[in-house]
């Protein structure tokens, strides 16, 4: 009779020792459930802008056999054009890359090409215009584009802010209202703010025949656009 109460004992403790592990389990499990009544929402505000800053790039770009004689003649361009800039306060200007390329035929050069650039920078879209049309007997015209000044930039994106959290507001307490809840605390948010720039807008030359010193500059806008993206918890 002895040999079954000694069976019985390590049966017992295996499972009290499994109704312990399972009871301090619950706790824990307890602690992983989130918070209820949360709700993520997104909301935005954009506004199409107008381009302020113009930068135009520039360029002498000569070939021949000589090089120094045509090294020369691109720096007596360039010259030229970085004075014609620099008459106009509302321009900023500055020196390009320079660079000289070999000319080769059956394996031998022939001929050297030299080409050097300068850059373009005003807020004044008309003096911008004026310089380029005088410019453009001494330079050729690479490329154009319009952005945004940091200061028309830093204006339009506290609007669109003040304009995203607003529609956020407006949702969170739509939500709480019609999900029958008096009250919300904002749990988590974030604000993000973008552009939309627009790709490099060629240059349109005026009517020459009418006006030969100007160029018809032809600004273009780009997208402003903040997101607020948040957490609210309904009460």
């Amino acid at each position: 009779m002895l040999t079954p109460l000694k069976q019985e004992k390590p049966m017992r403790v295996s499972q009290l020792l499994l109704f312990l592990t399972f009871c301090l389990s619950l706790p824990a499990f307890s602690d992983n459930n989130g918070p209820y009544n949360r709700i993520h929402l997104t909301a935005n505000a954009e506004k199409k802008v107008e381009n302020d800053i113009i930068t135009a790039n520039l360029y002498a770009e000569v070939q021949g056999e000589d090089l120094a004689k045509i090294s020369e003649e691109v720096n007596r361009r360039i010259q030229e054009g970085m004075r014609l800039a620099k008459s106009y306060r509302a321009i900023h200007v500055q020196s390009g890359n320079y660079s000289t390329i070999p000319v080769y035929k059956d394996s031998k050069i022939i001929a050297w090409r030299v080409r050097q650039s300068i850059e373009l920078e005003s807020s004044d879209i008309t003096s911008a215009s004026s310089l380029l049309g005088k410019l453009q007997n001494v330079l050729a015209l690479k490329d154009m584009r319009f952005t945004l000044s940091p200061e028309t930039r830093t204006k339009v994106e506290d609007e669109l802010s003040a304009d995203a959290l607003a529609a956020f507001e407006h949702r969170a307490s739509l939500i709480t209202e019609q999900l029958h809840h008096k009250h919300y605390k904002i749990v988590e948010i974030q604000i993000h703010s973008g552009n939309n720039p627009q790709p490099y807008v060629p240059l349109a030359r005026a009517n020459m025949a009418m006006d030969t010193d100007r160029f018809a500059v032809i600004t273009s806008e780009q997208t402003s656009r903040v997101t607020v993206i948040g957490t609210i918890e309904l009460e």
